[in-house]
C-alpha cells in the first residue's frame, strides 16, 4: 500500500457478543501538510524586505523581537480604549479649570470666539 493511504476501519460495540465488531473498511488519502510560505514584505523596525519564514526568524531575532500573537490584540485594543478614555478625562478636567479659572470676561471672549468658530485639537505627544 503507498505511503499515503491509510486503511481505515470501523467499530461498533456487539451488546449480545460483549465485543467490539467491525462494520467496515475504507480507504483514505492522507497527504502531507504543506504550508506555503509566507508572503514578502518590508521590516517594520528598519524597512528591509523579508521574503519568507527564515528572514522574518533573522529579522525578529536581529531586532529583539517575538512573534505577535493574536490574544495580544484584544490586550492591545484595550490598553488603548482605557488610554483614549484617561486622555479624554484629563483634557475635560484641564479645560474646565481653564475655564473656571477666567473672570467673566475671559469667560465672554472665549465664548464669543467659539461661536465665532475657533475650536480646539489636543495633539498626543
Amino acid at each position: 500500500m503507498p505511503r499515503n493511504v491509510v486503511m481505515r476501519r470501523t467499530f461498533r460495540y456487539d451488546a449480545s457478543l460483549g465485543r467490539l465488531v467491525e462494520v467496515g473498511q475504507s480507504i483514505a488519502r492522507v497527504a502531507p501538510d504543506v504550508m506555503p510560505d509566507l508572503p514578502a514584505y518590508r521590516s517594520p523596525i528598519d524597512g528591509r524586505l523579508i521574503d519568507g519564514r527564515a528572514q522574518r526568524r533573522e529579522d525578529l531575532k536581529r531586532h529583539g523581537c517575538r512573534p505577535y500573537e493574536a490574544s495580544e490584540k484584544q490586550e492591545m485594543l484595550r490598553r488603548r480604549e482605557a488610554d483614549e478614555a484617561a486622555l479624554t478625562r484629563s483634557v475635560d478636567r484641564t479645560v474646565e479649570k481653564f475655564w473656571y479659572g477666567q473672570n467673566s470676561r475671559g469667560r465672554e471672549l472665549l465664548e464669543q470666539a467659539v461661536r465665532a468658530g475657533a475650536g480646539t485639537e489636543y495633539v498626543r505627544r
